[in-house]
């Protein structure tokens, strides 16, 4: 986890978050309620996701939330939130939901404060042994964050499993 910030406000979670947000292996940050990135894998950094730049500006280069954003809902009910959703550029370039055709991603929210979350998409388009690989992190650490409660791993799981099904529907070959 890369960061200049300050977490040490948040305690013995934030080293949680950074060995999750490590073993991700796609783009993973760590936002603000306000949706400025704190902290992000390498991954992300490579692509520009660095501390106090809002996500969606740096994944879609956009100046406003996308479209299909779960972070507030996610963060009001403390709960992991998973989607899956098929989007695609319209004609001003612009991401936005659609019915069919499109790229497919599984997107995710994991709060770890009442102002602080997770946030990565796109484990549906990584091979198979590094997604099972991923579903192991994602059962550790949501047990560390949610101990004694399976359940928001198996939604989260059950969300990419989903995903990947999606997209090699509309995938050819």
């Amino acid at each position: 986890m890369i960061t200049t910030a300050d977490l040490t406000a948040y305690g013995t979670i934030i080293g949680d978050v950074e060995r999750f947000l490590d073993a991700l292996p796609v783009d993973a940050v760590l936002l603000r309620h306000d949706k400025e990135i704190v902290a992000s894998n390498e991954s992300a950094v490579g692509k520009g996701l660095v501390q106090g730049v809002k996500c969606h500006e740096g994944w879609l280069h956009i100046d406003r939330p996308c479209p299909w954003c779960h972070a507030k809902k996610a963060l009001s009910s403390g709960r992991p939130l998973d989607h899956m959703v098929r989007a695609k550029a319209d004609e001003n370039g612009e991401m936005v939901v659609v019915e069919e055709g499109g790229i497919i991603m599984d997107a995710h929210w994991y709060p770890v404060a009442p102002d602080l979350y997770i946030h990565f998409v796109g484990i549906c388009h990584v091979e198979p042994e590094r997604r099972e690989k991923t579903y192991r992190e994602i059962e550790r650490f949501l047990g560390e964050l949610t101990p004694g409660d399976s359940t928001a791993s198996i939604e989260s799981i059950k969300s990419i499993e989903g995903a990947v099904v999606e997209h090699a529907k509309c995938s050819p070959g």
